[in-house]
C-alpha cells in the first residue's frame, strides 16, 4: 500500500508513467517498440480492470473483506489505469478513483477524511483533464450535496431496499451509493415538504416560508433518476480491435479481452432508476400544491400515473395509497365544474387509498414490535449491538421516510374530503355528508402518525375540528380546537424527523383554521365588528409566507364577499 502510495506521487508529479515504460526494460528492447509500447499498455489497461472488479466485489460484500487488501487493490487499478494512458477510457477511470474514495472512507478516522476529498476531487479533474464533461450519471458526486454524502458516508456499500430507489447492478458500488443518497434526498425532502424548516423563522416571525431547498433537491433527485445508461465499451474499442490484431500474441488472448471489456461495461452502466424516479416526481407534485401551482403540477402526472411495477407487488401498500390519494386529489383540483359522480369518484378514491395507508400503518407498528424484540434481544451481547449499529441507523432512517410518506397520503385524503364536504353543502346536509366515516378513519390514521412525528399535531387539532364542523358539534370546543390548530410552534430536529435545522408549524394550519371559522362557525361567535374580515387578513398573510396561490385566491374570494 506505501509502494503504491509513492507510486500514486510520482503519476501526479509527471515521472512515474516514464519510469514505468523505461528502467531495466530499456536493455532488452530491440525492435518494434511501438508495438510493445501498446501492448504494455493493453496489459496495464486489462491488470487496472481486474483490480477494479476485485476491489468492487470486497466492497458489495461478494469477496472476503479486508480492508488494507481492497486499499491495495483500489491504489493498484489507479497506478495502472495510469500507466495505460489513453487506453482507459476518462468514465472508467474516474469511476476508479471514486471507488478508491468510497473505500478509504468505510473505516478511516474523521481526521484523515482528506484522502477520500482528494481522490473524489481526482476523480472530477479527471474530466476537466480529458476536456469532457461528466456523465449525468455520475453528476451527483460532483455536486455540493453528493459530495459531502460521500466524504462522510459509513455505510455499507450494498444494495438496500428498493422501495425508494432501485439498482440495476448490485456488483457496481457507485450505484448501491447512489441508491443510499436518494434515500437522503428523499427523507430530507419528505421532512421539508411535510414541516417547512429554516432556521431565521424562530425568532423573525414576518420570514416568508421558503420552498429553495426542498425544491432544489427533488430537481436533483429528479435528474439522477433520468439520466441514460453509461456506455464504456464504446469508449474501448481502440483496445477491442489491437487484441483481434494479426500481430496480437496467443498470450494476450483476444477472446478472453472481449469477455473482459463485456463485463466492465456492463460493470459500470447505471440504468434509469423507475422507483426514485416516480417518488421525485409525487414530490414535486406536492411541492407545485402546496404553493397553488397546479398548471405547473401536470408536467409530472404522466410519470406518477405509470406506478413501477416493484412498487405496485410491494409489501408495503403506502407507494399504493400515495397513487390513489394523488389521483383522488387531482379529480378536485382540476375539475372546473365538479358534478355529483366526480365527487363520488374521488371519494371512492379516497376509501381506496385509505384502506391502503391503515394497513401501511399497521404493517410498519408490526415491524416495529419486531424489531424492538430484536434490539432488546441484542443487548445481552455488546458485540453484535456494535456490529449491527448501522444496520438499525438504516432501519431507523427507512422508518421515518415511512411515516413521513404517510404523513403527506393523510394530508392529501383529509384535504380532499374537506373539500369535497365544502363543495357538497349544498346539496346535502351537514349531518349525512359524504365520506364522514372515511374522515374519521384518515383522522385516527393522523393520529396515530402524529405519535411518532409531533410536529404533525396542529394537524391533528385542525382536522378535528373540521370533524366537528361536519357533524355540527358544539362550536365553543370546536373554535378552541381551530384556536390550537393555529399556534406556531418549533420543533427540534428529532421531533420532525429533518436533518435541516429547527422545523416551524402551525403557519398554513392557521390560515385553513381562520377560513374555516370565518365560513362556518355561528355568527354568534364572531360577531365582534369587522372580526371576521381581520381574521380573513390575518390567514391572507399566512397564506403569502406559504407562496400557497390557490389557498390565498379562495381567501380573496371570501374577503370580496364580506365587501359585497
Amino acid at each position: 500500500v506505501v509502494w503504491h502510495c509513492l507510486r500514486h506521487a510520482l503519476h501526479r508529479l509527471g515521472v512515474g508513467r516514464r519510469l514505468a515504460s523505461s528502467g531495466l526494460q530499456v536493455l532488452f528492447r530491440q525492435i518494434n517498440q511501438d508495438i510493445h509500447c501498446e501492448y504494455d499498455k493493453l496489459n496495464a489497461q486489462a491488470a487496472a480492470v481486474v483490480c477494479q472488479r476485485l476491489l468492487q466485489m470486497h466492497l458489495t460484500g461478494d469477496a472476503p473483506r479486508s480492508y488494507w487488501r481492497a486499499c491495495f487493490l483500489g491504489l493498484s487499478a489507479i497506478n495502472l489505469a495510469e500507466n495505460a494512458g489513453n487506453y482507459v477510457s476518462t468514465q472508467l477511470k474516474s469511476q476508479m478513483y471514486v471507488t478508491t474514495a468510497m473505500q478509504l472512507q468505510q473505516e478511516l478516522p474523521n481526521s484523515l477524511c482528506f484522502l477520500s476529498r482528494y481522490f473524489l476531487m481526482r476523480a472530477r479533474d479527471t474530466y476537466s483533464e480529458a476536456g469532457s464533461v461528466a456523465h449525468p450519471a455520475m453528476q451527483w458526486l460532483f455536486h455540493p450535496l453528493g459530495h459531502e454524502f460521500i466524504v462522510n458516508c459509513k455505510l455499507p456499500c450494498r444494495e438496500g431496499q428498493a422501495m425508494w430507489a432501485s439498482v440495476t447492478n448490485k456488483a457496481n458500488p457507485i450505484e448501491n451509493i447512489s441508491q443510499k443518497f436518494k434515500e437522503s434526498l428523499l427523507e430530507d425532502i419528505f421532512a421539508g415538504l411535510a414541516f417547512p424548516c429554516s432556521g431565521h423563522l424562530s425568532s423573525n416571525k414576518d420570514q416568508p416560508l421558503s420552498w429553495h431547498g426542498p425544491e432544489s433537491e427533488l430537481h436533483l433527485l429528479h435528474e439522477c433518476c433520468r439520466s441514460a445508461p453509461l456506455k464504456s465499451k464504446s469508449s474501448l474499442a481502440k483496445v477491442w480491435v489491437l487484441s483481434k490484431g494479426e500481430d496480437s500474441p496467443s498470450s494476450m488472448g483476444g477472446c478472453s479481452v472481449d469477455v473482459l471489456m463485456s463485463s466492465i461495461a456492463d460493470g459500470c452502466d447505471h440504468g434509469r432508476d423507475e422507483v426514485a424516479e416516480w417518488w421525485a416526481a409525487l414530490g414535486l407534485v406536492a411541492l407545485h400544491w402546496l404553493r397553488g401551482e397546479e398548471e405547473a403540477a401536470k408536467s409530472f402526472y404522466s410519470t406518477v400515473d405509470h406506478l413501477p411495477k416493484s412498487l405496485l407487488l410491494s409489501e408495503n401498500p403506502i407507494p399504493k395509497a400515495l397513487f390513489q390519494a394523488f389521483n383522488a386529489r387531482r379529480i378536485i383540483l382540476h375539475a372546473e365544474s365538479l358534478t355529483r359522480e366526480r365527487l363520488k369518484e374521488s371519494g371512492k378514491l379516497c376509501d381506496k387509498a385509505s384502506i391502503y395507508l391503515m394497513q401501511s400503518i399497521e404493517l410498519a407498528s408490526l415491524h416495529h414490535s419486531l424489531n424492538a424484540e430484536n434490539s432488546c434481544g441484542m443487548e445481552k451481547d455488546t458485540r453484535l449491538v456494535q456490529g449491527e449499529g448501522t444496520r438499525q441507523g438504516s432501519l431507523h432512517s427507512a422508518n421515518r421516510m415511512q411515516e413521513l410518506a404517510q404523513l403527506l397520503c393523510c394530508d392529501w385524503l383529509l384535504a380532499t374530503r374537506t373539500d369535497i364536504w365544502e363543495i357538497s353543502l349544498d346539496v346535502v346536509s351537514r349531518r349525512n355528508c359524504l365520506g364522514l366515516i372515511g374522515f374519521q378513519h384518515d383522522l385516527e390514521s393522523l393520529r396515530t402518525i402524529a405519535h411518532a412525528q409531533k410536529a404533525a399535531l396542529p394537524r391533528v387539532y385542525l382536522y378535528e375540528a373540521v370533524a366537528r364542523l361536519m357533524t355540527d358539534a358544539n362550536p365553543a370546543r370546536t373554535l378552541q380546537l381551530l384556536q390550537r390548530a393555529g399556534t406556531r410552534q418549533a420543533f427540534n430536529q428529532s421531533a420532525c424527523g429533518a436533518l435541516r435545522n429547527d422545523c416551524v408549524t402551525g403557519e398554513r394550519e392557521r390560515a385553513i383554521a381562520l377560513l374555516m371559522a370565518c365560513r362556518h362557525l355561528p355568527t354568534p361567535y364572531l360577531s365582534a365588528p369587522g372580526q371576521r374580515k381581520g381574521m380573513l387578513l390575518e390567514a391572507a398573510s399566512c397564506l403569502e409566507k406559504m407562496c400557497d396561490k390557490r389557498t390565498l385566491k379562495r381567501c380573496k374570494q371570501i374577503l370580496l364577499s364580506l365587501k359585497e
